[in-house]
């Protein structure tokens, strides 16, 4: 009976000491994105969103696809689909990638592109520990609808 007792107590004594740990750590820093700032014509000031991963921008964008080690999906392209692209807004993405360090990933939104919003990502900018690819992503009409909505 009274090693019953003794293991549970060292069990409780070990909850106890863990609780203790994980209090002291706090919180573990939020990795991917942080924010985002959309700039372009018909603005009257830059749209600021905070914690944009929570909506579907990101997914709207091809955002992920063009993250090193990515597979490129069949919509990423060289070229541009058309010449008429419309109006051109830029998207600058800050991703945490360290516990102090945020890095900035941009792209141009085409959303009245002739052929259906277009995003380009330029080749070379560095995020991890590689770069993103270069292409043009065809969006869905949503994303169209989400920044009329912003």
């Amino acid at each position: 009976m009274r090693r019953g007792i003794t293991t549970s107590m060292a069990a409780g004594t070990a909850a106890v000491a863990l609780a203790v740990v994980l209090a002291r750590a706090g919180p573990a820093p939020a990795k991917g994105i942080q924010s985002a700032t959309i700039n372009g014509p018909g603005l009257d000031e830059p749209i600021e969103l905070a914690h944009p991963d929570d909506s579907k921008l990101p997914a709207l964008t091809g955002f992920w696809y063009v993250m090193p080690g990515q597979p490129a999906p069949p919509a990423l392209t060289d070229k541009a689909p058309t010449e008429q692209l419309g109006p051109r807004y830029t998207i600058t993405w800050r991703l945490l990638t360290d516990t102090d360090e945020t890095t900035a990933i941009r792209q141009d939104l085409y959303p009245d592109a002739e052929e259906g919003p277009l995003v380009h990502t330029a080749a070379g900018q560095p995020i991890f520990d590689g770069h993103t690819v270069d292409g043009w992503f065809q969006a869905p009409v949503a994303l169209r609808d989400m920044l009329r909505s912003l």
